[in-house]
């Protein structure tokens, strides 16, 4: 706390100024006067002066004093502020804000249920269909199956892509909030310095009651500027962390509803798999089939070359005996 300069001195070197200017006033008088009585109606007179000027000087001083007093207990509240500030900037230097951990978190969590559905469904099922698709007789239903198939995936994909950018605009954020957090502690030291500046000029001035009052106007407008800068400050960050949290939430509920999707394409494709299965079935009884009709016809072939050559055989001996 500032210390003023205590009740008796500075009343003393008042009364002293003012004793010296009233005693060449009567040694003027009493040159000029050659009343006794006069003479000390006039001490009286300056006496009386001199007390009500030290009463007043008293008030004065009492003011600085409470004033002074305001002053070193917005100092202390500034000072703990700067405290709060600085535990928050060695937090958020070090990693540990509580925001971004559970960012960070939430977005592994995504990546591996990402790469779980991508990796069930591209490389178990998807090359499984692609292998069969040349037997099956519904290519066109297939192709768009395995098109739909690549397009969720794409869409997981590019929802990795937008949850890294969401990271690295958090990443910024929190760069940006270590970067007020150091405007902040440097407007505080300002501050402080233009406060320590203020009462060093109000122990020098003395009992200034016009300089008093602006320096305490002033030391008011600055205290409520900077105050609501901080509250406006504080609640950009409020909004901002709030955002991100509905954000966040917004996407895992997108999330689960594509992985229901996913599961839902699943089933559809595993159905597609026994139909394909039965479909194979049918290709191979139909072409064990068609080599039995195969065999038939070249048999049947065969037995009516056979006969034809019987017929012209027996043509030509029915011709020889004509011609006899």
């Amino acid at each position: 706390m500032f210390t003023s300069p205590s009740a008796s001195q500075s009343s003393w070197s008042l009364v002293d100024d003012s004793t010296s200017e009233d005693a060449h006033s009567i040694a003027s008088t009493v040159e000029h006067t050659t009343q006794i009585p006069d003479e000390t109606t006039i001490l009286r007179s300056r006496l009386s002066d001199l007390e009500r000027k030290n009463a007043i000087l008293e008030d004065q001083l009492r003011d600085l004093r409470y004033t002074t007093t305001n002053q070193s207990d917005e100092i202390i509240t500034v000072r703990v502020k700067l405290i709060e500030l600085e535990e928050e900037r060695t937090y958020l230097q070090a990693g540990l804000d509580p925001t971004r951990k559970e960012l960070e978190n939430e977005l592994e969590a995504l990546k591996l249920e990402l790469t779980r559905q991508k990796d069930k469904s591209r490389k178990g099922v998807l090359e499984d269909i692609l292998c069969r698709s040349s037997i099956a007789d519904e290519p066109e239903r297939q192709e768009g199956t395995i098109g739909g198939l690549r397009a969720i995936c794409k869409d997981q994909e590019k929802r990795i892509e937008r949850l890294n950018s969401q990271l690295t605009e958090t990443n910024k954020d929190l760069s940006d909030k270590i970067l007020e957090n150091q405007e902040l502690h440097y407007i505080t030291q300002n501050l402080e310095t233009q406060n320590a500046k203020l009462s060093e000029e109000i122990k020098q001035m003395g009992g200034n009651e016009e300089k008093l009052k602006n320096y305490k106007t002033s030391i008011s407008n600055i205290k409520k500027r900077y105050k609501k800068q901080l509250e406006h400050k504080e609640k950009e960050l409020k909004g901002d962390y709030k955002k991100k949290q509905d954000e966040v939430k917004d996407e895992k509920q997108k999330l689960q509803e594509s992985s229901k999707k996913g599961k839902d394409k699943q089933s559809e494709i595993e159905e597609l798999k026994k139909k394909n299965e039965r479909l194979s079935k049918i290709i191979d009884k139909a072409k064990m089939d068609n080599e039995e009709v195969s065999e038939m016809l070249e048999r049947k072939e065969k037995e009516i070359d056979r006969l034809r050559e019987e017929v012209e055989g027996k043509l030509r001996i029915i011709e020889g005996m004509d011609k006899k």
